[in-house]
């Protein structure tokens, strides 16, 4: 009898389907709707919650993404649900470390000049011994942190209950933002969205910053206040920000965000899904449900996270 149901867009089900049939799987293991049979689904947490009510006996979903929100604003709790972990990192701190070298060396700057034909001579700066912060201090948030570690970087993060990171030189908390963002020439935000992360960097964060900081956001749109950062960047204050998500995506063409200056949109591209990568949680928690064993990546629907 079928039980797993795979929940994916039609452009990536046969890639995931192909996936799962040679780590061993049966054909017979996959169900092709869901009904009261299916015990496990795994795919994209919009698609698993559009069929959730076709699952009445659903035990565990697996999000193919590190996100789970449409999942979480749904009723229903009486099931397992875990996450994709352990395969954004990498990937989130190339692209943060990107757009950090983009600035910290001038290379628009000189690129400019160089259509020009003026040489430009400035020296660049250096991440050595500058102070970033990461908003949201999990798995991704902890391989920023290793990688700034890496560029001799001092490392700050605002977190709710992880505090476990080495990578991390001192933790804050929700409680104190302000004290997390004085000081940093860094704010990188990893954060989820919750209720207890909405807008948490805010106006008070942002003007904490050193003048000519930089803001990078790669967690969720709603954690972050964008008017808020808008003022921080056509005032100067701000060096430059860099917004991979947004609180409405895609950003409306008549949007004033899109003029800010010094302000990069890429458009919720920082980390994209490789299934070849993502699907390794799941065989991981895939053979630990048949065995009977507690399930790793676990997401709280208390906690939102």
């Amino acid at each position: 009898m079928s039980w797993l149901y795979l929940a994916f867009e039609p452009t990536e089900q046969q890639t995931y389907l192909d996936l799962l049939l040679s780590s061993g799987l049966q054909a017979d293991d996959i169900q092709r709707t869901p009904d009261h049979n299916t015990k496990v689904t795994f795919g994209s947490p919009r698609k698993i919650a559009e069929t959730l009510k076709e699952m009445p006996n659903l035990a565990w979903a697996h999000s193919s993404w590190a996100g789970v929100e449409p999942l979480l604003q749904q009723p229903r709790d009486n099931f397992e649900l875990t996450n994709t972990r352990d395969v954004f990192g990498p990937l989130i701190a190339e692209f943060v470390f990107g757009y950090l070298l983009l600035f910290e060396k001038n290379i628009l700057a000189k690129y400019e000049n160089q259509q020009l034909g003026k040489w430009d001579d400035q020296l660049p700066g250096t991440l050595r011994g500058k102070t970033i912060g990461i908003a949201g201090v999990g798995s991704i948030g902890s391989h920023v942190a290793m990688v700034a570690k890496s560029f001799g970087m001092i490392t700050r993060g605002l977190t709710r209950n992880s505090t476990d990171c080495r990578f991390i030189d001192r933790f804050y908390t929700s409680a104190n933002p302000v004290g997390f963002g004085t000081g940093l020439d860094y704010l990188v935000g990893v954060l989820p969205n919750t209720t207890y992360t909405r807008d948490l960097i805010n106006g008070a964060m942002l003007a904490a910053l050193n003048t000519g900081a930089i803001v990078i956001n790669v967690g969720r749109g709603a954690t972050l206040d964008e008017r808020a950062l808008e003022i921080e960047l056509r005032n100067d204050h701000l060096r430059g920000a860099v917004l991979d998500v947004l609180k409405t995506e895609p950003l409306p063409t008549q949007d004033p965000l899109w003029q800010v200056p010094n302000l990069f949109i890429t458009s919720h591209t920082s980390a994209p899904s490789f299934p070849a990568q993502v699907i390794h949680p799941f065989l991981k928690n895939l053979h630990l449900f048949k065995q009977g064993q507690p399930l790793l990546y676990k997401v709280s629907f208390k906690q939102q996270y």
